[in-house]
C-alpha cells in the first residue's frame, strides 16, 4: 500500500511538472455545458444493464470476503470470472425486452466490439503465457544467464540488477508469471548473499513486475492502449512510459527493498 500510494504520487508529480500535458480544453468545459442536454429516464433495458453491472462486481468479489465452505460461494469461486461473466451475458441473452433480447450479442458484437484491441491483447497474453511456462525451458536459462552476471557483485547492485532484469522482461511476459520465474533465482543466491533480506528482495521483485507499461505484452490494458494508434502514437507511449518505467524501477530499487526490509 506505501509503496502503491509512493508511486501514483510520483507519477503525478512527473506528469504534472516534466511532462505537462496540454489540458487547457477542460478548463472550458462548464457544468452548465455538461447539463444543457436533458438525459431521459432510464429504461427498463438500461436498468436491467445497471443492475447486472452491480450483481457482477457483488459476485466477483464475494469469495474473497465470504468463506468459500458456504456451497454458493464455493460454486462461485470454482466457474471463476469466466463462468461468472457468461452467465449474466446468457441472463441478459434470455429476458426478452419489445420482443427482442435484452443483450442483441450478435448486434454488439458486430458494431461495438473492439475487435482489433481483443485480437492484440489475445496474441499478447498467449506469448507471453508460454515464456512463462516451464515448457519453453525459460526459467533454467535465466539461471543460467544470470548466474555469471550477479555473482559478487555490492548488496544494493545486486537488489538492482534482478529488479531491472524484472521490470525489462515483464513488457514481453506474463507479470505474476515472470514473478514465478525470478523468485527460484532469488533463492538460488540466498547462500551467496546472506545479509540480503530475501523476503524484502521476494516481494520487491513481486511488485515491480507489475510497472509493465512499454508493449502490448505487458498488459492486457497496455494491448488496449497500443492498439488505438488513432488516438496515441507510439513516441507518445514512450516519452511518456519510458521515464515512469525508471522512476518504477529506481523507487524500488533505493526505497522498495529498504522499506521492506524494515516491515519484515
Amino acid at each position: 500500500i506505501i509503496m502503491s500510494l509512493m508511486m501514483l504520487a510520483f507519477f503525478l508529480v512527473f506528469v504534472r511538472f516534466v511532462y505537462r500535458p496540454d489540458v487547457e480544453g477542460i478548463k472550458n468545459v462548464t457544468v452548465p455545458e455538461l447539463t444543457k442536454e436533458k438525459l431521459e429516464p432510464m429504461n427498463l433495458q438500461q436498468w436491467a444493464f445497471m443492475l447486472m453491472l452491480v450483481a457482477y462486481v457483488v459476485l466477483l468479489l464475494m469469495p474473497n470476503f465470504l468463506p468459500k465452505t458456504i456451497p454458493f460461494v464455493a460454486f462461485i469461486n470454482n466457474i471463476g470470472i469466466l463462468g461468472i461473466t457468461i452467465f449474466f451475458i446468457v441472463i441478459l441473452m434470455v429476458i426478452p425486452f419489445k420482443g427482442k433480447p435484452m443483450l442483441d450479442f450478435k448486434a454488439v458484437a458486430k458494431k461495438s466490439f473492439s475487435w482489433d484491441i481483443f485480437m492484440l491483447v489475445a496474441a499478447a497474453m498467449y506469448v507471453c503465457n508460454a515464456m512463462s511456462s516451464n515448457v519453453t525451458g525459460v526459467k533454467p536459462f535465466l539461471v543460467q544467464l544470470l548466474s555469471p552476471l550477479l555473482a559478487d557483485k555490492p548488496i544494493l547492485v545486486f537488489v538492482f540488477l534482478i529488479l531491472a532484469f524484472g521490470i525489462v522482461t515483464t513488457n514481453f511476459a506474463n507479470n505474476a508469471g515472470m514473478a514465478v520465474v525470478l523468485l527460484p533465482v532469488i533463492l538460488s543466491f540466498g547462500e551467496i548473499y546472506p545479509s540480503v533480506n530475501m523476503t524484502a528482495w521476494a516481494i520487491s521483485v513481486c511488485l515491480i513486475v507489475f510497472v509493465a507499461l512499454l508493449t502490448p505484452a505487458a498488459s492486457p490494458y497496455c494491448g488496449m492502449l497500443h492498439a488505438r494508434r488513432d488516438l496515441v502514437s507510439y513516441g507518445e507511449i514512450l516519452g511518456l512510459f519510458i521515464p515512469m518505467f525508471l522512476i518504477g524501477l529506481a523507487s524500488y530499487t533505493l526505497i522498495g527493498y529498504n522499506l521492506a526490509s524494515i516491515l519484515f
